[in-house]
């Protein structure tokens, strides 16, 4: 029992880690999103539109909503809030 018992506390660890390891790569992505944006903006460059917004509202149009939060959160790397106002703000500029 002893044996089984830390080998369930080492899978339990692991996809831990790995939860961890999945979130830390998905804030870095919108790390380097925001700096490009910034980046952009402090070139004085007009601000470029993600190109995945064309999918989004293509989505929209066909109101699969829930798939476009989904493309959205796999895109951006964003938590489920972020991407629903994200769509939700698509929504309302369409």
């Amino acid at each position: 029992m002893g044996i089984h018992h830390y080998g369930h506390s080492v899978d339990v660890w692991i996809f831990n880690l790995y939860s961890f390891r999945k979130k830390i790569n998905a804030l870095e992505k919108k790390v380097r999103q925001l700096e490009k944006q910034l980046t952009q903006i402090q070139q004085g460059e007009e601000w470029i539109e993600p190109e995945i917004n064309d999918e989004l509202r293509e989505l929209l149009q066909k109101v699969k909503i829930v798939e476009a939060m989904k493309r959205t959160r796999e895109e951006f790397g964003w938590s489920l809030l972020d991407a629903k106002q994200y769509v939700d703000r698509l929504k309302e500029d369409h």
